[in-house]
């Protein structure tokens, strides 16, 4: 990976840091933001990559963005990375979208 990358990670003072969530929750969500980063770094040529979680009535919106290179959300080769941030995203009773754009970068979205 490239040296000058540039990361944020910002947690929106709307959050809620009284709800709890199981184990098996965090864990999940762990994984779904390494494995968006891991594929910003490996695929897209990202030099920014930022994290964003914020408050939606009583979900947790979280979004990991990129800089990169994009893709066509239409015909990319479904690897198993994307398939398993949806499998993990719905395990845990959430909903998982990948807005991308050739040559604009991507953001990946957990609600949950």
């Amino acid at each position: 990976y490239d040296d000058n990358i540039s990361f944020a990670f910002n947690v929106e003072a709307s959050v809620n840091q009284q709800k709890t969530m199981s184990s098996i929750e965090g864990m999940n969500i762990h994984r779904i933001i390494q494995e968006a980063i891991h594929n910003s770094l490996k695929h897209a040529s990202a030099t920014e990559i930022k994290v964003n979680i914020s408050q939606l009535k009583d979900q947790l919106k979280i979004s990991i963005l990129d800089n990169g290179n994009g893709f066509n959300t239409k015909t990319v080769d479904k690897g198993s990375g994307l398939i398993n941030m949806n499998k993990r995203a719905k395990l845990i009773g959430g909903e998982l979208a990948i807005i991308s754009e050739q040559n604009n970068g991507t953001q990946v979205v957990l609600k949950v």
